[in-house]
């Protein structure tokens, strides 16, 4: 069975950060790079970190088939991810909205990530991504933008190319970052792959550019090892150090799975140079549900004072009755109460389902009050406008239209809804509290 593994480089900051002094301060002057810079974070602690995916390393993030949602198990796409940040069960404020687009082969070719303006009620552009593909579905190109609000654009900050075998491998990621001063791309980092005679990968190798001698210098690689179910059981990373002309361990992953192959434990290890040994940073364990979907991952820190595990973080998840996931809900440990907090939930939306869409360029001057409400909620400017109220699961839960003045939400039970307001050609959206 012919095996696609696209490996994407979301922690790109901690590589660049590696590179020389040098060309990271020329980097960070220009505009691109502060972009880039914020871009990256949330990239990062969204999508590599909250989606809690275990298929990742300190160099890269590596899931099969990673522009078909792995939680999608039937023909419908993913469409679009909204979350929510939240202060209690009731009280949540709308955080992240994710858009994807795809081809006829079923392949993201675009994601672009809006971000919440409390303070207007709308979504702000933060950044996009193009994907390109060759003829057998491979990808070769990702662009990336970053919103500039100033000038109303897009404004190129990072590409990445990729380079796979006639076993659709990869055995070449390369990163670029934009020189805006002299219009050219510059190379930023590379990364070489081997697999074995099992199509497994077995070694990463990463360069970073030398832009004053123009050239490619090693910096560090990851060795994988494997059990005889072809699972990856151990990840080790080396950094390369020039002086002793050696390899330096930093840090280890160990990987434990069940009888049906499904990850359940991840631990995470640094290396103790002075006491030579490995120290434990922290750990993951997985549970699945009988239709072997994730359904709770709880997260964990190693607390070297006491010698025990603390927790963490927890996430839950749900599915449809077809196996796509729909809610992702994310907790952190509140040490005070000694119990599991909401933090944050993401809610999924598939090509047959329409979610709740926000216009970014909506009129700001529409007001709502008084917020929260019990009974009657009044508008500012309105004319024979239509009305629609979701939950923040996306489901319509009131419609009015003719709408001049105010609506009677009374038959709303407490909690957290989206107003939608329609009028002639333009659309808004406001958050609504209930009590």
């Amino acid at each position: 069975m012919k095996k696609k593994n696209f490996i994407i480089v979301l922690v790109l900051l901690l590589v660049i950060a590696s590179a020389t002094g040098q060309n990271k301060k020329e980097f960070q002057k220009d505009l691109h790079y502060k972009m880039y810079e914020k871009a990256q974070f949330y990239f990062e602690k969204d999508d590599f970190q909250l989606f809690i995916n275990d298929n990742h390393n300190s160099l890269f993030f590596e899931k099969k088939d990673f522009f078909k949602d792995k939680n999608i198990k039937s023909d419908l796409l993913l469409d679009s991810v909204i979350a929510y940040n939240y202060y209690t069960e009731l009280d949540s404020v709308p955080f992240v909205r994710k858009l994807y687009s795809h081809n006829l082969q079923e392949n993201w070719t675009s994601y672009i990530r809006y971000e919440w303006d409390n303070e207007d009620d709308i979504w702000f552009k933060l950044y996009k991504i193009q994907f390109h593909y060759n003829i057998q579905g491979d990808i070769t190109l990702s662009m990336h933008y970053a919103w500039d609000s100033e000038n109303n654009e897009w404004i190129t900050y990072v590409k990445e190319e990729f380079e796979h075998n006639a076993q659709d491998d990869m055995i070449l990621y390369t990163i670029y970052s934009w020189d805006n001063e002299n219009q050219v791309w510059s190379f930023v980092i590379k990364i070489e792959y081997e697999y074995n005679i099992s199509g497994n990968l077995v070694l990463e190798t990463a360069y970073n550019w030398d832009s004053e001698n123009e050239e490619w210098f090693i910096h560090g690689k990851n060795e994988h090892e494997y059990d005889i179910s072809e699972n990856l059981v151990i990840e080790t990373g080396y950094t390369w150090d020039s002086v002793s002309e050696e390899w330096i361990k930093v840090m280890k992953y160990e990987k434990q799975y069940d009888i049906n192959d499904n990850l359940i434990l991840r631990i995470r290890y640094h290396w103790d140079d002075e006491n030579g040994e490995w120290e434990s940073i922290w750990k993951n364990e997985s549970e699945y549900d009988s239709q072997e979907n994730l359904s709770v991952r709880t997260g964990y820190n190693w607390d070297n004072e006491n010698n025990i595990w603390v927790n963490n973080w927890q996430g839950k998840f749900e599915y449809d009755s077809e196996g796509n996931m729909i809610l992702q809900a994310i907790y952190m440990w509140n040490i005070t109460n000694e119990e599991w907090s909401i933090y944050m939930k993401y809610f999924y939306y598939y090509s047959e389902f329409t979610p709740v869409y926000i216009d970014d360029t909506a009129e700001k001057s529409i007001k709502i009050y008084p917020n929260p409400t019990s009974d009657i909620l009044y508008f500012n400017n309105l004319e024979n406008a239509k009305i629609k109220i979701y939950n923040i699961s996306g489901k319509l839960l009131l419609y009015k239209d003719n709408v001049n003045r105010s609506i009677d939400v009374s038959g709303l039970s407490k909690g957290v809804y989206m107003v939608e307001i329609l009028e002639q050609d333009k659309k808004s959206i406001k958050r609504l509290k209930k009590w």
